[in-house]
């Protein structure tokens, strides 16, 4: 979002927001078709939600915003490597994802897949080891967008973890995930004052789960995890205004729980227990401390 809102704010373009159903976070696909007329010059979505976890039907978007000649962009940071994914199926003209997420590399690395046919003006322009006799950007891919010295020691970390993502099997990281995903919402839907943001079946989703325990806030709750049963969240807005807005869930936001394959059945027991336990307290706001 910020890329595109600097955008607007030169007055390159105006941003357009398709909000999303306010339990799950689905995308209604002909809302997302009728906003794609007339004069859009781009379309961008997630594949999968990083508040909710829902994995959206990007193949659904890509082809309706063909038919409408806009050119489509996915965000796959929460689904490359938790699921199987074939980028040239996807239907995208370009697919991004950073390296640190469910690909298990080191920070610092991604990936850009450009769709045959595709091309972009290069983000910067300099030396690229290749054409050295010319002092104009190469024209052909990828050194028209690899300019500088790459990161050579993460880009051969991000080489190993999908050597291992392979010989795992990324469709066994997403059987685990989903497993992992019912233990923890089977353990709390009934729960009292607890609210479950996202997909009622965790197999639409990836290894992600937002909640919020009525009366107390979730920063408040995310500390208690912390310190009385070790199990750490992230509490707020989680770099995602514009979705917490459509699921009735800003200012404040959420608590979210993000799991691994690696992760245990008894450490999501444990988060489990953790929540159970703060919502049955009493849940009456704290006190407002004020300053003299």
């Amino acid at each position: 979002m910020r890329p595109l809102r600097a955008l607007e704010q030169l007055g390159r373009c105006k941003v357009e927001v398709v909000h999303a159903d306010g339990n799950t976070g689905e995308i209604d696909l002909d809302e997302w078709a009728e906003r794609l007329r007339g004069e859009k010059t781009l379309a961008v979505a997630v594949h999968a939600s990083n508040v909710t976890g829902i994995v959206l039907p990007v193949t659904g978007l890509a082809a309706r915003a063909a038919e409408a000649g806009v050119p489509f962009v996915v965000d796959a940071s929460q689904s490359a490597g938790h699921m199987p994914l074939v980028l040239g199926e996807l239907g995208a003209s370009a697919v991004a994802m950073p390296g640190h997420k469910g690909l298990l590399g080191p920070s610092g690395t991604g990936v850009l897949y450009i769709a045959p046919g595709v091309e972009f003006e290069p983000l910067m322009r300099g030396g690229t080891g290749s054409r050295s006799e010319s002092e104009y950007q190469p024209d052909f891919p990828p050194d028209r967008y690899e300019s500088g010295t790459l990161n050579a020691l993460g880009i051969a970390g991000l080489g190993a973890s999908a050597d291992y993502l392979r010989a795992l099997g990324v469709d066994t990281v997403r059987a685990r995930l989903t497993a992992l995903g019912h233990r923890f919402r089977d353990g709390l839907v009934d729960v009292d004052g607890v609210d479950l943001q996202g997909p009622a079946d965790p197999a639409d989703g990836v290894g992600i789960a937002s909640l919020n325990i009525r009366g107390v806030p979730c920063a408040t709750v995310a500390r208690l995890l912390d310190d009385e049963w070790g199990v750490m969240t992230r509490a707020g807005l989680h770099c995602s205004p514009a979705a917490h807005r459509s699921l009735g869930t800003a200012p404040e936001g959420t608590l979210r729980f993000s799991w691994s394959h690696e992760t245990t059945d008894q450490e999501i027991d444990t988060a489990v227990e953790a929540v159970r336990t703060v919502a049955a307290r009493d849940r009456s706001p704290e006190p407002v401390r004020t300053v003299a």
